[in-house]
């Protein structure tokens, strides 16, 4: 199963995304706090960029590069909700940290990998796939075998058995 897709060391692409979605907005903000301490002087950025130690450059160009690895691989496992959720959370936390007087260095970053990311799959036949797959959602719902018919009948079991459901041990 799921031969034609990235799912890394896990069975199912949706998990795969959904370890993705979790990790890619904490690698942009690693990345965008160094980049705040690149910054944080009154100097112009090509002052800065000069007087600051390569270690913060490198590890700032790291995690960049890692969150881009990680949202080509996210596009490449071609989730659905993987590639939704990341980009909710990416929006929740950047306006969070943009309330807060903070975001604008996870903005840059975030919009840098994401950028980088549609750059990347711009070239090839990948979009069109993840594409193909965005819009074959009301062919799914439609499905009396997808999802949606499995929500109608887990809704089905809930007002059945809305207190205690069919007890312990069985289904």
């Amino acid at each position: 199963y799921y031969a034609d897709v990235a799912t890394g060391t896990f069975i199912n692409r949706n998990h795969f995304a959904g370890y993705l979605e979790l990790t890619i907005p904490l690698a942009i903000a690693l990345a965008a706090t160094t980049f705040a301490r690149l910054t944080a002087s009154g100097q112009s950025l090509g002052q800065r960029l000069v007087t600051v130690p390569g270690e913060q450059l490198f590890r700032t160009g790291a995690l960049l590069v890692l969150a881009l690895t990680m949202a080509t691989a996210l596009v490449c496992s071609r989730s659905r909700m993987g590639i939704a959720c990341t980009l909710l959370a990416l929006l929740s936390v950047g306006l969070f940290l943009a309330w807060r007087g903070r975001g604008k260095g996870f903005i840059v970053a975030a919009f840098a990998v994401a950028g980088a990311t549609l750059l990347l799959f711009s070239q090839g036949d990948a979009a069109g796939l993840v594409v193909g797959r965005v819009l074959g959602i009301p062919a799914d719902l439609n499905n009396g075998l997808g999802r949606w018919g499995i929500w109608i009948q887990a809704f089905a079991v809930v007002k059945a058995f809305p207190i205690a459901g069919v007890g312990m041990g069985v289904f």
